[in-house]
Parts: C-alpha cells; structure tokens; sequence
C-alpha cells in the first residue's frame, strides 16, 4: 500500500511541476519575447485553419487565442519531456550510486 502512495505521489508531483512549468515558460514566452504574435505563427494559425476546415474562425482574436492554446500545449510538451529525462537521469545516478555503496561493503 505504501508502495502504490509513494508512486501516487510522485505522479501527481510530476504532473504539478509539468504543469506549473509550462504555464511560466508560456506566460514568458508570451509577455517576455514575443510583445505581439509573429508573422510566421499568424500565418501558420491561417493555413491550418484553411486546409483544415475551420475557415470559421478567420478572426484575428481567435486566431490569436489558438496560437496562445497551442504555444501553452507545446510548453506542457517541452516541459513533460525536460521532467521526465531529468527524472529518469536522476534516479539512474541515484541507483548507481545506491549500488556502489552496497559493493563496497
């Protein structure tokens, strides 16, 4: 039981830090770098919506809020997978390090 808590808790921890860390990185990517949408991602949002059949939404200010939707999912991307590398990468050192003790004895 203490097995499936600790596993549980490392999840949601997990999730949070994916969570909160993409928020911050697209909260500075949209007030820090870009001060107003680029050509090329207003241009991309166009496209797609042409080509995908949601012409509907031509709109400048729904343009601009996809283009905010999917910079936020590609920062939870990019996020998701820096967290869980890193948290692989530690807990292989840790394992290592854990087994050189037990050598050593």
């Amino acid at each position: 039981m203490k097995h499936k808590l600790r596993i549980a808790a490392r999840v949601v921890a997990l999730s949070l830090i994916i969570f909160l860390g993409g928020v911050h990185l697209a909260r500075f990517l949209a007030y820090g770098v870009f001060y107003e949408m680029p050509e090329w991602m207003y241009d991309t949002m166009r496209f797609v919506l042409d080509h995908t059949g949601n012409a509907d939404f031509r709109d400048p200010d729904d343009i601009s809020m996809l283009s905010m939707l999917f910079s936020l999912i590609a920062c939870w991307v990019m996020m998701g997978i820096v967290i869980v590398a890193l948290y692989k990468i530690v807990g292989r050192l840790i394992d290592r390090r854990h087994n050189s003790r037990i050598a050593k004895r």
